[in-house]
């Protein structure tokens, strides 16, 4: 969030008592400018005035008249009353919710958090937490940490309560640095966390750390043998050449890595190759993973779905809207069997962004529209539903979880629905923000994925593992998917 100059705070001790109905219906619009955008840390005055079609000065003026206070100081307050809203579900940790309402520096929202509500966000989110979760469920935990065989999501809290978020943290760090002093560096501080020994939990307190992350592997290897509806720890994603439903496979011409331009290289002959590197190397996962030798996205990338002949839906938090025209969307990175990747991309599969038609970026919406430079020919549409979602309406996405080649995943059910988004038990990790998420019976596009909830990876010593909540588990959270019906009239 951008700090402004004070003199741009006209506070007015006495506002108005009573507004008339333009009163309201401007203040109305304000909020809803504010809203729409409260992720954005560029929001200013400026934007703010661009928006609403007025003057700098005829804004501050109203504002304060109907507020009492200056346009920053009150959106800035606005701000920090939706962060403690957020801390308070449960959303995320201090940094996710800083990012969600705009703050792109957690210093200074920690320091402007404090000051409004006397707590740091994170004593204000745990002081929340603890009088939501209740001594019932506490105690119902210890009952089953003291039993023989200890459930794998109390192993991971076990090891979280050991320094192992920060672990799982430090993972994504190594995408492009293999085998550099920086990677090395990483891995010492990972060492340096699995050699602490303090824990929350007295039945396990006599286990090494090393002995758990043993014991949690070997669990989830277990378990990835059983049927997926067990739980969420097996891996039910495929590559397109193990799919042989035609009507996903026309989904999946409709489907594009987002990526940066200077992520294509050149390779001659109107081809261009993408910046890859080894998964399972480069994010050391441990030899059992799913995928391990097929190439990933080397730089920062999402995924996008064909919504229009020129237009694509897509996450928005993966771009801030000013750098549009470096952004690719590349079709077709697939695998072609299990040991051949599409290396060599046509120039014809490759498009330029070239404008952004709408872009929501909140704590329940994150989406947008882009315009490409040209048509899109020779793929399907995504055909977008016009039916009324549902809990557990069956649905399956694809995407490209970590940069990895297209992969779809069905077997997943939508399990809570509110008017901007809904909350499926979706398999979808890391670089999976934008995918499409597609009704099971229909083929039709129902949302795309914002954000996900689940633990992607753990650390076990022989090298990262996933790991995935089971839906009983108290602290599961599905994915959370942005209703394709948000930008549905957008495109008539």
């Amino acid at each position: 969030m951008k700090k402004e100059n004070s003199s741009d705070k006209k506070k007015s001790n006495s506002p108005k008592a009573e507004h008339t109905s333009q009163d309201k219906k401007f203040l109305d619009e304000f909020l809803a400018v504010v809203e729409k955008n409260l992720a954005d840390p560029e929001l200013d005055i400026e934007a703010i005035c661009k928006k609403l079609v007025v003057s700098r000065s005829t804004l501050s003026r109203k504002i304060s008249e109907l507020t009492g206070e200056g346009i920053i100081e009150f959106v800035q307050s606005y701000r920090l009353e939706k962060a403690a809203q957020l801390l308070r579900d449960n959303y995320g940790n201090v940094t996710e919710v800083a990012e969600a309402v705009g703050f792109s520096d957690q210093f200074y929202f920690s320091k402007c958090f404090k000051k409004k509500f006397h707590q740091s966000p994170k004593e204000y989110q745990l002081d929340h937490l603890n009088k939501s979760t209740g001594d019932s469920i506490i105690k119902e935990r210890l009952k089953k940490q003291t039993t023989a065989v200890c459930p794998i999501a109390e192993l991971d809290r076990e090891l979280v309560a050991r320094g192992a978020p920060m672990m799982a943290a430090q993972q994504l760090l190594f995408n492009g640095m293999e085998g550099t002093p920086q990677s090395q560096e990483i891995f010492r501080q990972v060492m340096e966390y699995h050699a602490l020994h303090s824990t929350l939990n007295e039945a396990l307190k006599h286990f090494e750390t090393t002995e758990l992350t043993q014991k949690i592997r070997l669990m989830i290897d277990e378990e990835k043998s059983k049927p997926r509806r067990n739980g969420i720890y097996s891996d039910d994603r495929l590559d397109l050449f193990d799919i042989f439903d035609d009507r996903v496979r026309g989904n999946a011409l409709s489907i594009a890595v987002v990526c940066m331009y200077v992520d294509l290289l050149p390779s001659g002959s109107g081809y261009f190759r993408l910046k890859t590197k080894n998964y399972g190397k480069v994010f050391n996962l441990h030899v059992s993973e799913p995928f391990y030798n097929q190439p990933a996205a080397a730089g920062p990338m999402c995924t996008g779905v064909l919504v229009g002949k020129d237009i694509i839906a897509t996450a928005a938090h993966f771009t801030n809207g000013k750098n549009i025209t470096d952004l690719r969307f590349v079709f077709d990175f697939v695998m072609q069997d299990p040991i051949s990747p599409v290396e060599q991309i046509p120039q014809d599969n490759i498009y330029k962004g070239v404008e952004i038609l709408e872009r929501v970026h909140n704590p329940e919406n994150d989406w947008m529209l882009i315009k490409l430079d040209r048509n899109v020919t020779g793929r399907e549409i995504a055909v977008l539903s016009q039916r009324n979602i549902f809990y557990e309406q069956p649905v399956y996405v694809m995407g490209h979880p970590c940069g990895l080649p297209l992969k779809y995943a069905a077997g997943a059910t939508i399990e809570e629905t509110t008017a901007n988004y809904f909350l499926a038990d979706l398999d979808v990790y890391g670089s999976n923000s934008g995918s499409p998420v597609f009704c099971a019976e229909t083929h039709e596009l129902v949302g795309i994925v914002s954000r996900g909830k689940a633990v992607d990876f753990r650390w076990t010593e022989d090298g990262w593992i996933t790991l995935r909540y089971a839906k009983s588990d108290p602290d599961y959270k599905g994915s959370q998917c942005s209703r394709a019906s948000m930008f549905e009239k957008l495109l008539t």
